[in-house]
């Protein structure tokens, strides 16, 4: 299959057409984080890619860069952990023995209570494993001086730690097990912590039961003759009571309560209505001496009207119902006084209901008096026209009239305020008699039924304790300790496989994190979406054989790979003269953040793709100190860019044709500092000017961006950079560090290409039948 481009006025078709079948094309070639600009913009905060937390994608990649290495150092960190812990890890056997503790060797007793120890499991693990216990034990003969046992300096502390007891199952089957090396040693070293417990413990349970129980028993004699002499006592007050029966005193102590209460509300009453009898006389005797002597000299010169209104008054004064009501008003006024002297304030509510019984006397008396008057004037006139003499009561009269009306009923109530004092302080004396005795005979009768209750269960438990006694023992040996035939060599098989499994997981992971700390590039997607550069294309992996890249450049592809390292530099070069139409970019510059990053591979072979497009192109070899564009092409490194620097040649003295048609190169040639100087005061911008002219565009080859100043220098003349990126070889803040260079001294980034991709990429299936030559224009 041969793609010849006839000249440079379709590079869209002849892109199109070497695409054909892969998806990494244009589409690839133009992968880019958004629609912005070409470069970033300034400014822009830390990409997150930066960051030091790992994802497992990216130990992944790590692992996938040094499997070799990793799995190497895996296996021999295996080898090396099966074999130490094979030598470790012991064989160990178990010696056992087994009792039983049976959960109902009480007849009669609950298994719930706390002070039965030999029922609570996490107490016989304690008793075996007490020090009292082992001690014991290590008195036997033999045991303290077993092997494991001798040069211990606390022998009780290992016991305790070696020992393990336990319920299986939570059954009434008590284990007592030991592991270790020596099987006989294990075996006379459990029998005897049985042994023991059994004297320890078991055995001295009895004795500790016949205490309980004497001490139960005199416990219990003492309160039957407690019982005696409280019932006594009980019974003695009873009598005095006439009851025995809490109840019916107590309904009697409420009754007296109750006419107690009743008595001194009728004491209270009497001492409020003769209180305020008292102030009715004192008020009366005042207005008596201030108005009396006037209302008698007003009396002798009344004349008919007057004197018929006095008369009114008078009658008025004497009705029955008006009097009443008067009086009943005097005596409100005073309890209304003295609430609002005991409340906080006038408004609580028997002061408001005080006030509504006040008033409606007042309306009532006042209709009285509407009711009556008239009838009375009419009597009153008559009994003047008629001629009669009528001396009118005098105001003097009708106050001494009422004072002395008051004073007779201040007497009625006094006495009466006597018998109820006398009565009410008999009834006080009986109620709190009552109330002694009623409380005095609850408290006996409280504490006699809780004597009787607590001496009733005593005798149970007695009781209980002399059929417990004769039982059967609780504790009881099932098996004893003997040599154990089976070890636990499965156990070590599984621990030694884990262990070099481990082993050879850790070494991985360390290795795959040591290979993340440098953050290499795993992707074009990090560096497009990761650092916000945009990915003009992805490369291939080639091997660094000279004669392969010659082979690509001469226009011959004989391998699926080197085919599709042209396809990826066409597509590459596809995007390029997109940008270069829009932006008038005539030159650029191929560049990378450190050396051996396949900066040289992506300037000659994008050279060689826009010579075999129909443009006249010019590769620069402006990596001065350490050139090596020249070989690919097999020229000389000199007279080169550095003599042309110097002003040692002329322009048409260095630039060389090449074996691709319409690809000259101007080699580095001899670099030296004058060189590097002339660069940087711009002494290469009249030469450069006249290859632009002369050339359709120029593919500058430099040096690394962060290592050498000559990459920033070139970048001064070139219209755009291309950043070279290689998978698994560049790191991913190198690159980032050499875009924010590059944008520090205002150099367009135009992109990057990421070199180094595998052959999964490009769709091997698609690939395979074919091979792909592509012929030279020339």
């Amino acid at each position: 299959m041969t793609l010849s481009p006839s000249n440079g006025e379709s590079d869209t078709t002849t892109a199109t057409a070497s695409s054909a079948g892969n998806d990494s094309g244009v589409t690839g070639a133009l992968m880019k984080p958004g629609n912005g600009p070409p470069w970033p913009a300034r400014d822009k905060p830390r990409p997150d890619i930066l960051s030091l937390t790992p994802r497992p994608v990216d130990l992944l990649y790590a692992l996938r860069r040094r499997w070799k290495w990793a799995v190497g150092l895996g296996l021999l960190s295996a080898v090396l952990a099966l074999a130490i812990a094979w030598l470790i890890v012991p064989v160990n056997y178990t010696a056992t023995a087994w009792l039983r503790i049976a959960n109902k060797s009480y007849i009669i007793f609950d298994q719930s209570r706390e002070d039965d120890l030999l029922n609570h499991r996490n107490a016989q693990a304690t008793l075996m494993t007490s020090k009292f216990v082992l001690n014991a034990a290590l008195r036997k003969p033999g045991i303290a001086q077993q092997p494991d046992i001798r040069d211990e300096r606390d022998p009780v502390t290992w016991l305790q730690r070696n020992i393990k007891v336990s319920f299986p199952g939570r059954s009434e089957i008590l284990q007592i097990a030991m592991t270790g090396e020596d099987p006989s040693q294990l075996v006379k070293l459990v029998n005897a912590v049985k042994d023991a417990y059994m004297e320890e413990v078991v055995a001295v349970e009895r004795e500790s039961h016949l205490r309980r129980k004497r001490v139960l028993e005199q416990s219990y004699l003492r309160n039957l003759e407690q019982i005696k002499k409280k019932t006594y006592l009980f019974r003695e007050l009873a009598d005095q009571l006439g009851t025995s029966d809490s109840d019916a005193a107590r309904q009697r102590q409420i009754h007296a309560l109750d006419t107690l209460t009743t008595l001194r509300d009728r004491v209270n009453e009497l001492r409020g209505r003769i209180g305020g009898m008292d102030r009715k006389v004192a008020i009366l005797k005042a207005r008596l001496s201030k108005f009396g002597d006037r209302a008698e000299g007003e009396a002798e010169q009344l004349d008919e009207d007057a004197l018929v209104q006095r008369l009114l008054e008078s009658a008025l004064a004497q009705d029955p119902g008006i009097a009443q009501a008067r009086n009943q008003m005097i005596a409100l006024e005073q309890a209304i006084f003295q609430e609002k002297l005991l409340a906080a304030h006038s408004k609580v509510s028997s002061i408001v209901r005080l006030e509504e019984q006040l008033e409606g006397l007042k309306q009532q008396a006042l209709r009285r008096r509407e009711e009556i008057a008239p009838q009375l004037e009419e009597q009153i006139r008559e009994y003047i026209a008629s001629g009669a003499q009528v001396k009118p009561v005098t105001f003097r009269d009708q106050v001494l009239a009422e004072i002395e009306n008051t004073e007779l009923e201040k007497g009625v109530l006094e006495s009466e305020l006597k018998v109820a004092e006398e009565t009410f302080t008999e009834a006080a004396t009986e109620a709190e008699k009552l109330g002694q005795y009623s409380a005095e005979l609850e408290t006996k009768r409280i504490e006699l039924e809780r004597l009787k209750k607590i001496t009733g269960k005593m005798g149970n438990e007695l009781q209980q304790w002399e059929i417990e006694l004769a039982a059967a023992p609780r504790v009881t040996l099932l098996e004893a300790a003997s040599v154990p035939r089976s070890s636990d060599i499965d156990k070590k098989y599984r621990i030694v496989a884990f262990i070099g499994l481990a082993a050879f997981g850790v070494v991985l992971f360390g290795v795959a994190a040591l290979d993340f700390l440098a953050r290499r590039v795993n992707s074009p997607s990090e560096v497009a979406y990761g650092l916000g550069v945009r990915v003009m294309g992805d490369v291939p992996l080639i091997s660094g054989r000279v004669r392969r890249h010659r082979r690509t450049l001469n226009g011959t592809a004989p391998t699926p790979r080197e085919g599709m390292l042209a396809e990826s530099i066409d597509n590459i070069r596809t995007a390029l003269l997109h940008r270069a139409s829009a932006d008038s970019i005539q030159s650029v510059m191929v560049t990378s953040s450190l050396e051996k990053e396949g900066k040289t591979t992506i300037a000659s072979q994008l050279a060689a793709s826009l010579a075999r497009s129909g443009r006249r192109t010019l590769l620069m070899d402006g990596d001065l100190r350490r050139p090596t564009a020249h070989r690919l092409f097999e020229l000389p490194v000199g007279p080169g860019l550095s003599e042309l620097l110097r002003s040692e040649v002329e322009v048409e003295e260095v630039v060389r044709p090449t074996r691709v048609a319409g690809l000259w190169m101007l080699p580095a040639g001899k670099c030296d500092p004058d060189a590097v100087q002339s660069l940087a005061r711009n002494g290469f911008r009249d030469a450069f000017d006249q290859l632009k002219n002369e050339f359709d565009f120029i593919v500058v080859d430099t040096g690394p961006v962060l290592t050498d100043a000559d990459a920033l220098l070139f970048g001064q003349y070139a219209d755009a950079v291309i950043l070279s990126v290689l998978r698994d070889v560049s790191r991913v803040p190198r690159v980032f560090e050499a875009c924010e260079r590059l944008r520090a001294v205002d150099i367009r980034l135009l992109g990057a290409v990421v070199n180094g991709m595998s052959m999964g990429r490009y769709y091997r299936s698609y690939y395979r039948p074919y091979t792909i030559r592509v012929e030279s224009s020339a």
